[in-house]
């Protein structure tokens, strides 16, 4: 099994080729792509845009596969989901002995990770 210390998430909204993460494989970086209630269930959207989040996640992951990039992908009816962004990547973290987390700024306030007085 590869080791893995690097994980990085991306959101439903952040499917972008182009992004400079892609541009090379690295071998210590492993992507992570969820299907989860908690972007169902929280807030409402529209249909059409769930629909479209959900039809474009597996395309992307397929994608970065082909593309040669490491992937967990979590699919919203897998047995393990635990339904969260934060407890997925908990699992991932301890599954994998990830020592280092890289996220995209969420559109989403609700996903923002707040950050301490001290860090600012």
């Amino acid at each position: 099994m590869t080791q893995f210390t690097i994980l990085r998430l991306i959101l439903g909204d952040q499917l972008n080729a182009n992004h400079s993460w892609f541009s090379k494989r690295d071998s210590r970086v492993l992507y992570t792509l969820m299907e989860v209630r908690q972007e169902t269930d929280v807030t409402r959207h529209h249909i059409q845009k769930i629909v479209a989040f959900f039809a474009a996640i597996p395309e992307f992951a397929r994608y970065l596969k082909n593309q040669g990039h490491a992937l967990e992908y979590i699919r919203l009816d897998d047995d393990g989901n635990c339904q969260s962004f934060e407890k997925n990547l908990l699992q991932l973290i301890d599954k994998h002995k990830i020592s280092k987390f890289e996220y995209l700024l969420p559109e989403d306030y609700r996903l923002a990770i707040v950050r301490s007085e001290d860090e600012s």
